[in-house]
């Protein structure tokens, strides 16, 4: 009779989260790309801190008599560049961040298929970007004939196209997910080969009936 045997299965530790987010995807789920996912959050930081600083700076000279008079500095937003690039802008820019967020936890075959929106979204909005610069350098809405302003291109249009090639980054290695240093080790699978230390039961009884 064989004797009662003890398996240890050793001590339970909790999953963090980051091990279930960036860990090895042995175990048949989907893991994100710690790269990629940065990339996609740095970018995320460059269009917020584009909404914080001025697009467009506008200095206006005061009417009056006088040669000396002072003039007054403005700094406006997108819509003063213009009311169709600020509609386009902001509609290309929550696609671009919806698509860059869905890349990092789709199967490769719709992967691929997002990154080339992907590609296409971010080429879109740098053409429009450029765009902006051009016409916030004339003065946006306030238009290049008005001969008592003087506008200057702000940082903002420029982080913009920070974020989006860091957009373009992201999904260039959304595939790429590098095997990260987690606190546990995985066990090593089993040797067929090895010698069973546990005690048979006995031979198997085959009994075949003849047809």
């Amino acid at each position: 009779m064989a004797g009662d045997g003890t398996v240890e299965w050793g001590e339970d530790r909790p999953v963090r989260l980051m091990d279930r987010l960036f860990g090895d995807a042995g175990g048949g789920g989907q893991r994100l790309s710690a790269p990629a996912a940065g990339a996609a959050v740095v970018a995320l930081a460059l269009f917020i801190a584009a909404e914080l600083v001025p697009w467009m700076s506008v200095t206006q000279q005061q009417q009056g008599i006088g040669p000396d008079l002072p003039s007054q500095t403005s700094d406006v937003s997108l819509d003063t560049v213009g009311w169709g690039i600020t509609a386009a802008y902001y509609l290309g820019l929550m696609m671009l961040l919806a698509v860059v967020g869905l890349v990092q936890v789709t199967r490769p075959h719709t992967r691929r298929a997002l990154t080339a929106a992907g590609f296409g979204l971010s080429a879109a909005m740098l053409v429009l970007l450029v765009g902006a610069i051009r016409r916030a350098g004339e003065g946006g809405q306030y238009g290049p004939f008005d001969q008592g302003i003087e506008a200057t291109v702000g940082p903002a249009p420029y982080l913009a196209i920070a974020g989006v090639l860091l957009v373009v980054a992201a999904l260039v290695i959304s595939g790429w997910r590098p095997v990260m240093a987690t606190g546990h080790r995985r066990p090593a699978p089993a040797d067929p080969d090895e010698d069973d230390d546990d005690e048979e039961p006995g031979p198997i009884d085959l009994t075949v009936t003849p047809a």
